[in-house]
């Protein structure tokens, strides 16, 4: 899977296949939105929670929806989101 990032006057162009799982909540939509808009550095779980308003277990809880559906790897205690065609 593929994503195409392209941002533009600070937006941000989703992939309506994500929006549109019906597999992924409302909350694990929100979460993965809200990772694409980071830069490719690494974060800390605790960290991206605090920044998305969340619990690190919330966060956690969303990610591994997330890798059940394919749009997120988890390796070696890394979550990795994928790209989407």
């Amino acid at each position: 899977m593929r994503t195409k990032i392209i941002r533009a006057c600070d937006m941000l162009v989703v992939p309506t296949k994500l929006l549109r799982d019906p597999r992924l909540t409302l909350d694990a939509k929100g979460a993965a939105v809200a990772l694409l808009t980071f830069d490719d550095r690494y974060y800390d779980t605790a960290e991206l929670a605090e920044v998305i308003g969340v619990s690190e277990r919330e966060l956690i809880l969303r990610l591994e929806e997330l890798v059940r559906c394919g749009y997120v790897q988890h390796k070696s205690a890394t979550y990795t989101l994928r790209e989407v065609d």
